[in-house]
């Protein structure tokens, strides 16, 4: 939520990564600024809430997503910690 001042430098250290990910999705949950755009420019795939709610919802969309998409890891990036998921 409202990441434009963060979203660039992150998703640039993940492709630059020795093994970047194949599928990038960000849920972009009601920003009111350019975290979207900036993830479009970066080839991720973005799913856009249109207003803000919350990140309990942003999870389960996200993990529709990778059920969807038959993606079996997950990064979840917080404020102050990183989560991998199997």
């Amino acid at each position: 939520y409202n990441a434009e001042k963060t979203i660039s430098e992150l998703l640039s250290q993940l492709s630059s990564l020795t093994h970047p990910p194949e599928t990038i999705i960000v849920v972009d949950d009601g920003s009111g600024d350019r975290t979207a755009q900036i993830c479009e420019n970066h080839n991720v795939r973005v799913i856009r809430n249109k207003k803000n709610q919350g990140k309990g919802y942003v999870l389960k969309i996200g993990f529709k997503n990778l059920e969807i998409l038959r993606i079996s890891l997950s990064i979840i990036i917080g404020k102050n910690k990183l989560n991998i998921l199997f």
